[in-house]
């Protein structure tokens, strides 16, 4: 699993997918959700990467789109 979060970090060039925020305290971010979609967890192409503050904001912007 850390290797999947390096190479996640690495295709975004540790960059906020959300705000362009570049470097600082990055979390990896599912897209479809962790818990209903078993076989997407650890596939790259089901990731983002954010920022600590775009990625607490997350759930509301879900909402949005869903």
């Amino acid at each position: 699993f850390p290797v999947t979060i390096h190479c996640l970090f690495a295709r975004d060039k540790y960059t906020c997918q959300i705000c362009g925020k570049i470097g600082g305290e990055l979390n990896a971010d599912h897209i479809k959700q962790f818990a209903h979609y078993p076989k997407l967890r650890f596939k790259i192409s089901n990731g983002r990467t954010l920022c600590k503050p775009c990625h607490l904001k997350v759930p509301k912007i879900n909402k949005k789109y869903a």
